[in-house]
């Protein structure tokens, strides 16, 4: 497991925002697209700057590495399990 700052919640510090998701953009940018899975755990207001998705409380969104800053949204999971 490692710590990844970029996925700390920027719900109080907003002006921060900007540098902090095109830093998690690089991140994600370098994860192969044939790679194994990566599970990330952040918050909704990363999750929405990232994709322009609004999860619900525990709710997942995946995505897919694709060599870009821009990974494709592959689906969502609800809390419930429901898809």
């Amino acid at each position: 497991m490692q710590d990844l700052p970029v996925l700390n919640s920027f719900f109080e510090r907003r002006e921060g925002r900007d540098a902090q998701i095109a830093s998690l953009r690089s991140f994600l940018a370098v994860l192969p697209a044939d790679g194994a899975p990566v599970v990330l755990v952040t918050h909704q207001v990363v999750v929405t700057a990232l994709t322009g998705v609004f999860p619900g409380s525990g709710e997942s969104v995946l995505l897919r590495a694709n060599g870009t800053d821009k990974p494709a949204i592959e689906g969502r999971i609800k809390a419930d399990g429901a898809r």
